[in-house]
């Protein structure tokens, strides 16, 4: 049976753990996002528009490059050596006859397209359903969620949605740290708190209330991986659960991690914002729903100091290591 399990995040809340795990259950799992599905749905692009076409060969010839991709931080992606992740030499004649096919339907082009990719994958041996797709979303409170999810139902055959949460704190703390190790000064220095949470808020009064299972951050490593597992497989009407979850490595959007790795968490780990600036949040952002300009600034100012703090941090360490 076709089936798409959409899951929903917004910023860091570990969705790539969760396509990894829905990876052993059968669906495939490739490094693919922003096909432009959403604008299909909801009549911005017209099946004959080309987009998702022009995005996929796009998408392609990039990961056909040495690139540094995965993994479960910005951290842990930079620790790796570059590698592609495609050959195109594989879907030439694929490729050929995709770009002639007529869809009719959006189902048939995000299934072929997303089969397209897998055709061409080198970096792992590429094992899944036809038909049994995961579509990563990061754009959802652009919509009206209500009306995405019906039209999801009437393109699909089946469609299952899963919810990803994450307290504030700990993701603005991860969401900074991606922008504290952005190679363009002007993202390091364009990370507004009081914005993202707005935008953070949007997403919770996007998701809470939808169709589909909700997943906390925390029940991803607190639960454990079987009773995790059981939960979603039950919610999907997946397979039963193997013996051997925490024997194998994960793949998390193009990069293999073990077990242990995958399922902890890693930021909580590391301090990007300090305690100080992450209570002076608390405090001036969420309790005063970003209503004070000047806590709103001086939230900024604590933002610059320790993606400072931390960045001379790292060239400490690189200079000691030689």
């Amino acid at each position: 049976m076709k089936q798409l399990v959409v899951v929903n995040s917004f910023g860091p809340m570990a969705s790539t753990l969760v396509s990894g795990l829905l990876e052993t259950m059968g669906y495939l799992n490739v490094p693919v996002r922003k096909l432009g599905l959403h604008r299909y749905l909801m009549g911005q692009l017209s099946l004959d528009s080309g987009y998702m076409q022009s995005r996929i060969e796009n998408i392609l010839t990039e990961h056909a490059k040495a690139s540094l991709s995965g993994g479960v931080s910005v951290m842990d992606r930079a620790d790796q050596e570059a590698k592609s992740r495609v050959d195109l030499d594989l879907v030439r004649d694929s490729l050929e006859a995709y770009r002639a096919k007529k869809f009719g339907s959006i189902q048939e082009l995000y299934n072929a397209t997303k089969e397209l990719y897998a055709k061409a994958v080198t970096y792992k041996s590429v094992c899944y359903q036809t038909g049994r797709h995961i579509e990563l979303t990061v754009d959802v409170p652009r919509y009206n969620f209500k009306v995405l999810q019906q039209r999801y139902l009437e393109e699909f055959d089946s469609v299952k949605f899963i919810h990803l949460h994450r307290p504030f704190r700990t993701w603005i703390a991860s969401t900074a740290s991606q922008s504290f190790v952005h190679p363009h000064i002007k993202s390091r220095y364009y990370f507004f708190p009081h914005k993202r949470y707005e935008d953070f808020q949007k997403y919770e009064q996007t998701t809470r209330s939808a169709e589909g299972i909700q997943l906390e951050f925390s029940d991803l490593f607190d639960l454990g991986v079987e009773q995790l597992y059981d939960r979603i497989s039950d919610y999907i009407e997946g397979p039963a659960r193997p013996d051997n979850l925490r024997e194998i490595d994960y793949d998390m959007y193009g990069k293999f991690v073990s077990f242990k790795k995958a399922f902890t968490p890693f930021d909580a780990e590391v301090a990007y914002l300090s305690e100080t600036s992450l209570d002076y949040f608390d405090k001036q952002i969420i309790k005063n729903n970003f209503k004070n300009p000047f806590g709103c600034y001086v939230a900024w100012l604590k933002y610059v100091y320790d993606m400072h703090q931390f960045r001379q941090k790292m060239k400490s360490i690189a200079k000691a290591q030689g």
